[in-house]
């Protein structure tokens, strides 16, 4: 029908909503252009069918409307002409089947593979079943002979044409029992069930194997059980009396057969030792004769070379003390003559050191000498630097001397004679200190001054008698002791 498969031959054979142009027709299958080619002398015609001609007429290629004997390389696709004819509406190839779809002839095929009214095949391999693609489903769900089902016993995937010979084997399907108990049973449980359980059973009498030839069902062996407990216990009894008589028999014919077998093995033991003691004597006797013959044999053989060795190591004794003594007086002349070598050896060494000891002791004395030069320039320096910091030491006693002036003046003029007293001593203390060390300066001064260095406003005891002085000092306006000192040094300097 309208297929768009390239490998087709021919054009296309589509249901067109309007009437097929001449243009678009192929004047070889007289169907829609597929894959047109346009030749030089101006007509159109299918790619395939323009090969059919060319393959009939042994590779030429003649026009079937004008025949004109064109080659290949006169024939060209038409690019144009295939979108025209793509682009023409169609019906579906089903509408006779009421498919009511339209659209353009290249978008067919798409539509093809889901028109509902499309026949397709079933998709079970088996089923050659072909019908219209919406009544598909339903078909595989329930009218498929080869559909897959679920056993209701066993619930195994099974096809539906096979479901009678599967219930036939299912392990699971239920059954009645085979004896007509009553029971239904699994298939796999039918044959344990007989065997095991059945009322309906036939089997033999449990003491069987006593004697008792009673065969019935299985409901029926607990009342024979009750009935025949007598016969059973006389069966029994000489069931046993058999075995007692059995097993004597047997016991005696055991001990005879063991006691001939015991006899047997030890008449054979005593014969195999007879035997081996007989067979080790000769042999015994054989190696006794053997070792002595050797040891005779042996005994002339160490003796011959025990007065070859004597004989041999006399010389030998003789030719190692010859070669001993001329070694001894060849090292004795060798050591000699090295000794003489070393003595010279170690003389000239010793020339040699003293030789190059001068050197080095002229070359020390004019170190020494430049290292003293040095030190005594560095000593030199030193003390221009303590005699400096002893002008600095002076200046520093007379700043002492004006400071203490001063701390006199103004205790004197506040009546505090206890205090100038203390002055006093820490003064000839300072003095005395700065006497013993030549390395004082300004922090050690501070440090001896620092009694005395506080910015605290004097206080006078009230219970003091007040002099003269401390009333003229009472009328004078308060000031720090240290701003006093301040204005003194910076007086005297």
């Amino acid at each position: 029908m309208g297929s768009m498969d390239p490998k087709k031959c021919g054009g296309y054979n589509a249901h067109f909503l309007d009437e097929l142009s001449d243009e678009f027709e192929c004047p070889v299958c007289l169907m829609a252009l597929r894959e047109p080619v346009l030749t030089l002398c101006g007509h159109r015609l299918c790619f395939s069918c323009s090969e059919e001609i060319i393959k009939r007429n042994n590779g030429a290629f003649i026009c079937p409307l004008d025949k004109t004997i064109l080659n290949s390389e006169k024939i060209f696709p038409d690019k144009f002409t295939e979108r025209a004819v793509l682009q023409l509406k169609v019906k579906c190839d089903n509408f006779l089947k009421s498919c009511q779809w339209t659209g353009e002839l290249k978008t067919i095929n798409n539509h093809l593979t889901s028109c509902e009214y499309e026949e397709v095949k079933c998709l079970n391999e088996q089923c050659s079943t072909t019908l219209l693609r919406k009544e598909l489903s339903d078909h595989m769900e329930k009218h498929c002979i080869y559909r897959l089902v679920t056993c209701r016993y066993c619930k195994q995937k099974i096809i539906f044409c096979n479901n009678q010979i599967h219930e036939e084997k299912c392990e699971y399907l239920p059954l009645c029992c085979v004896n007509q108990c009553g029971m239904k049973i699994l298939r796999k449980e039918m044959s344990s069930h007989i065997t095991d359980s059945c009322d309906n059973t036939i089997i033999p009498c449990q003491y069987l194997n006593i004697g008792c030839k009673f065969k019935g069902m299985r409901k029926e062996h607990e009342t024979h059980a009750d009935s025949s407990m007598q016969a059973h216990l006389s069966l029994a009894i000489s069931k046993l009396d058999a075995l007692e008589n059995k097993i004597t028999l047997t016991v005696d014919t055991l001990e005879n057969k063991i006691a001939s077998k015991v006899n047997a093995l030890e008449n054979k033991i005593m014969l195999t030792v007879n035997a081996l003691e007989n067979k080790i004597m000769s042999k015994v006797e054989s190696l006794e004769t053997k070792i002595a013959s050797k040891a005779v044999a042996l005994e002339n053989k160490i003796t011959s070379k025990v007065e070859s060795f004597e004989n041999k190591n006399a010389t030998e004794v003789v030719a190692l003390e010859n070669k001993i003594m001329s070694k001894v007086e060849s090292l004795e002349t060798k050591i000699a003559s090295k000794t003489v070598a070393l003595e010279n050896k170690i003389t000239s060494t010793v020339e040699l050191f003293e030789n190059k000891n001068a050197s080095e002791v002229v070359a020390l004395e004019m170190k020494i000498t430049s290292t003293v030069d040095t030190l005594k320039n560095e000593l030199i320096l030193k003390v221009d630097a303590q005699q400096d910091k002893i002008m600095l030491h002076e200046k520093n006693l007379e700043v002492i001397k004006a400071f203490l002036a001063a701390e006199t003046e103004f205790c004197v003029l506040l009546g505090f004679y206890d205090m100038v007293s203390k002055i006093k001593e820490t003064a000839d203390i300072v003095i005395e200190r700065m006497k013993r060390t030549a390395t004082g300066n300004g922090s050690e001064i501070l440090s001896i001054l620092s009694p005395y260095s506080s910015d605290d406003e004097i206080e006078v005891d009230p219970d003091q008698p007040k002099t003269k002085e401390r009333r003229d000092a009472e009328a004078l306006p308060k000031f720090s002791k240290m701003s006093y000192t301040t204005a003194a040094t910076q007086k005297i300097f």
